[in-house]
């Protein structure tokens, strides 16, 4: 007798292409879900980050693009380029430059895009572990949302904008439990190592994965096995550490950035706290404005901690709200408190925020239609109302790039829009390129190193920056060694700066001009000996050593 169930399934077989073909279209959305939603996020980039591919290089910017194409050039950074940071900051910058051009501030403002792009990626990857899709895709979201508006035009390009996706990857790559801990727990060593290179404050940090240990612990957990993954951790972590030692040793410059940290960065750290207030003020008063900017985060952020003791997501919302608290700690620890060294915390805030977001949304469900809509309207408005400042921003900001499209407005006053002394540095390289011929060299005495990337010429001394010679703890050594290095080349053109009073750098209130005519005579003597001004914008007094007679006002006039 012939199996009926063989029957059954022979004459049924064939419907299976029908049943494919008429698939629900929502049943091919969820099995791609995740795919969609990353596309959504991306989209979200583009659309938010799109006016700052016309933002000017900032002062800062200006730096680090200036050490990398040293770097690019054949140079070594300390040794021919003067600063106080680790080095992987001016590497980062090597790629776009190297890759776009060493003058080209677009490949730069790309650059961060991706960079931007990467931490929205993490972000999104580890919301959707702990939480869920939707989730991540509000996280992914609010950490660009929370990114543009902590750090604007002056506050990008910064190592806090590279360590988000390490950093935070280190955390969603560390394991408890599972097939390769061990070599898990290595890689998030070394993910870590790479933030802390960026910043050695972020080695606090690290206290997230002894944390994660005592979090995520089940029954089979064992405190042998984890010292042994969190001494593998840490091996990654020294192992980062050693190779960017291992650089500057190969290249022969570990002296010269040992002698920078000593001389400088260790008095300048003394620094750190305003003098003649209470230290508790110091750390306070920064921090409650940037609670208050920042609000539309951290309000949610904290209602996700809340709901995650109530709703089984103890151990996630616990270990980033415990993160976030070491990432504030982290920046207290440094003192300094300009808005970019903020978003050390904001990659643990986010994912915090999106879960807040998402479990609003579910609550919604249980309404009528009208008032579902009504009430995630409200939400949408709440969220306006706490970030009205980064919302407003952008909307200026796509109108300058609306403007700047259409030929309305030129980048020069896109420009002056952002940095007001931008024009200043313009009218010197003009000058200078007018003057002089392409192979004069010339010297900024100032904190000025815009001019440097806008007029590639070799540089006549390290010092490009004078912080370094300007600060009242700088050795009398370095100087000198200005001095020497100006004597040697006679570098056509010479620069004073006016007006650029940075006590946090240089513990005095003493601008370049009045540090030169009051207080390095060395400098003052030699420019007064050789050269002669030729321009005066109020920014910039240029001096050229082949003018006989003064066209233009000079520093230290009686």
């Amino acid at each position: 007798m012939p199996d009926r169930t063989a029957i059954e399934v022979r004459a049924t077989a064939p419907e299976a292409p029908e049943m494919v073909a008429s698939a629900d279209p929502s049943r091919v959305f969820a099995g791609h879900r995740r795919l969609y939603l990353s596309l959504g996020a991306m989209a979200f980039l583009l659309f938010w980050g799109l006016p700052s591919l016309i933002l000017p290089l900032s002062t800062d910017e200006a730096i680090y693009a200036v050490g990398a194409r040293t770097v690019l050039r054949g140079g070594e950074l300390y040794r021919d380029f003067w600063d106080i940071k680790p080095p992987l900051t001016y590497l980062t910058y090597v790629v776009p430059l190297g890759i776009g051009g060493a003058d080209s501030v677009l490949a730069l403002r790309l650059f961060n895009l991706l960079a931007i792009g990467a931490g929205m990626a993490v972000v999104f990857a580890l919301t959707a572990r702990f939480f869920s899709d939707r989730a991540a895709l509000l996280a992914a979201c609010l950490y660009c949302f929370g990114y543009f508006g902590v750090a604007w035009f002056g506050h990008q390009g910064e190592a806090e904008s590279y360590m988000a996706a390490p950093l935070l990857l280190a955390f969603a790559a560390y394991r408890v439990r599972g097939a390769g801990v061990y070599r898990m727990a290595l890689v998030a060593g070394l993910l870590l190592g790479i933030a802390i290179a960026y910043k050695p404050t972020a080695a606090l940090l690290a206290l997230g994965l002894p944390a994660m240990e005592l979090l995520f612990r089940q029954q089979d957990w064992t405190p042998r096995a984890a010292v042994e993954r969190l001494a593998l951790a840490a091996v990654g972590v020294l192992a980062v550490q050693a190779a960017w030692v291992a650089y500057l040793l190969a290249v022969g410059t570990w002296a010269d950035f040992v002698d920078i940290q000593r001389n400088y960065t260790l008095p300048y750290n003394d620094y750190r706290w305003l003098a003649g207030t209470p230290l508790w003020r110091s750390i306070l008063d920064p921090t409650g404005g940037w609670l208050v900017n920042s609000a539309y985060l951290i309000v949610p952020a904290w209602i996700a901690v809340m709901l995650g003791l109530f709703r089984g997501k103890r151990q996630p919302t616990l270990l980033l709200g415990g993160l976030a608290l070491l990432a504030v700690l982290s920046v207290w620890w440094q003192g300094k408190y300009f808005d970019y060294h903020w978003l050390i915390v904001l990659p643990f805030l986010a994912p915090l925020a999106g879960y807040a977001f998402d479990q609003a949304i579910d609550l919604t469900r249980s309404l009528a239609r009208g008032d579902a809509y009504l009430a995630r309207g409200l939400l949408a408005a709440g969220f306006i109302v706490l970030a009205i400042w980064p919302v407003l921003r952008t909307y200026d900001a796509y109108g300058l790039l609306l403007d700047r499209t259409l030929g309305n407005i030129s980048q020069q006053t896109v420009e002056n829009h952002y940095l007001a002394e931008y024009e200043a540095n313009v009218q010197l390289v003009d000058q200078i390129r007018e003057q002089g011929d392409p192979d004069d060299s010339f010297y900024v005495f100032g904190f000025w190193a815009l001019p440097y990337f806008l007029e590639e010429r070799p540089l006549p001394a390290r010092f490009i920056t004078n912080a370094s010679v300007r600060s009242t703890w700088s050795p009398e050594s370095w100087r000198q060694e200005l001095i020497d290095d100006l004597e040697r080349v006679r570098p056509r053109f010479v620069a004073v700066a006016a007006g650029d009073h940075q006590p946090w750098l240089t513990g005095t209130y003493q601008a370049s001009d009045q540090f030169m005519c009051d207080s390095f005579p060395e400098l003052r003597r030699f420019i007064e000996e050789n050269y002669h001004a030729i321009m005066n914008n109020g920014l910039f007094v240029l001096y050229d050593a082949e003018a006989t007679l003064h066209s233009a006002a000079p520093r230290c006039v009686a």
